[in-house]
């Protein structure tokens, strides 16, 4: 998956109330399906929620790491990246870009 580019600077996220309890639902959903050994609807869990918002550092994480664990080290880097990007200060972003560096990395030495 290739997750939507940003368009604008908005550093948090954005939307309405409305918005962000869609996102966050669909990020409990993500995870419920991972914990049930569903990845690819977990994976697409959070595909719906970058959807609403591209530029959600917590939905940007999730994703990252679950490409990670689906073997996708490619797309967990891209939105780590991002996810850095928008929140340099969000530890987390900077712990799951790491994890999937050192995935990506291990890949490439098989």
């Amino acid at each position: 998956m290739v997750i939507p580019s940003t368009r604008h600077n908005r550093r948090h996220g954005s939307g309405s109330s409305a918005t962000k309890q869609k996102i966050e639902c669909l990020l409990r959903e993500a995870l419920e399906a991972q914990r049930a050994g569903r990845a690819q609807n977990a994976l697409n869990r959070c595909e719906a929620a970058l959807k609403l918002d591209p530029q959600n550092v917590e939905a940007l994480c999730v994703y990252g790491s679950l490409a990670t664990r689906a073997g996708r080290p490619e797309s967990a880097v891209d939105a780590g990246r991002r996810a850095t990007t928008l929140r340099p200060d969000h530890a987390e972003a900077h712990h799951c870009l790491g994890v999937a560096l050192r995935h990506s990395d291990k890949c490439r030495t098989r």
